[in-house]
């Protein structure tokens, strides 16, 4: 409980800390000082009580989002952990203003874009119109950001480590791996947000075909599978929107992965690519997977009579 100090939330115990233990005006309070310090405070006791009861910070809703946009990174990392508890419980108190969310998901940390991608995950499964204004900025997150951590990145921050002190190399490879496995958790999960916006409202992603396209090529096969997934709720509605992507859609047809190649003759068979008949009918013939020669076989057929 707080100790009566003139700080908001000035001796709050964040081990035992209830709803009961602070009033809405106290965190608000605290969310607004000018004081970073205070400000941390106020993200922290909202974490807390989110993972502990999220209707706690149900009415905080609005002023939580707010820092995420604050100068202060450790201000906003712990607001995004609040609102992935409180988009888990209620994503509906977050279907308004979405723009520091979003932000979040461009971020170039990956801990912080993978916080942002939970949240606007949580959202988009009730909510994907709410999601829908921003897809084209998603798109653009995941396309121009890396899966990996390059080995020149690991070189430049383990340079650093040795000039600072030579037992931190570990630490930093270690910090490595899992910032690059944030990266590609978070990439992901951000194509996977594209997919529901698509399938929801396929006239919102549209426009976008010409982004999503390379996403095809990409070495992760979650993103790709995300892009075939976008490319075949368009094509569903609209056959002849997804023209341009269909060779890059084709060439899926050559990956090592089965479920893959499926989503990419499904794919082609809802956009009408009567072009690639002949190749679905060697994959008929030729590829290991069972299920998949059947698909190809059947999908061979419904494109001959389009």
């Amino acid at each position: 409980m707080s100790d009566g100090s003139s700080a908001p939330l000035a001796g709050v115990d964040l081990e035992s800390l209830t709803a009961a233990d602070v009033d809405d005006d106290e965190v608000r309070a605290a969310l607004e000082s000018t004081d970073p310090v205070v400000r941390q405070r106020g993200t922290r006791v909202c974490s807390v009580l989110a993972a502990r009861d999220a209707d706690a910070v149900l009415p905080l809703a609005e002023d939580i989002v707010a820092r995420l946009a604050d100068d202060s990174l450790a201000v906003a990392r712990h607001a995004g952990t609040a609102l992935v508890s409180l988009s888990e419980a209620h994503p509906e108190s977050l279907r308004g203003d979405l723009e520091p969310v979003v932000g979040f998901a461009e971020s170039d940390l990956g801990g912080v874009r993978m916080v942002g991608a939970r949240i606007l995950g949580n959202v988009v499964v009730d909510h994907p119109g709410a999601v829908a204004p921003y897809v084209d900025r998603l798109v653009t997150a995941v396309a121009d950001s890396e899966g990996t951590f390059t080995q020149s990145d690991l070189e430049e921050h383990v340079e650093a480590a040795q000039a600072a002190d030579e037992s931190a190399v570990e630490n930093v490879a270690q910090a490595n791996k899992e910032e690059a496995q944030k990266r590609v958790v978070s990439r992901a999960a951000l194509a996977n947000v594209v997919v529901a916006v698509a399938e929801d409202d396929p006239d919102a992603v549209a426009d976008l075909v010409d982004e999503l396209a390379p996403l095809l090529a990409d070495p992760d096969p979650n993103v790709v599978g995300a892009a075939l997934d976008t490319f075949g709720a368009l094509a569903e509605g609209d056959p002849g929107s997804v023209d341009p992507a269909v060779d890059a859609i084709a060439d899926c047809l050559d990956r090592d992965d089965g479920m893959l190649r499926a989503r990419a003759i499904r794919t082609l068979g809802f956009a009408g690519a009567t072009e690639t008949v002949d190749r679905l009918r060697d994959l008929a013939e030729s590829d290991e997977d069972e299920d998949v020669r059947d698909l190809a076989a059947e999908t061979a057929d419904y494109l001959e009579t389009v």
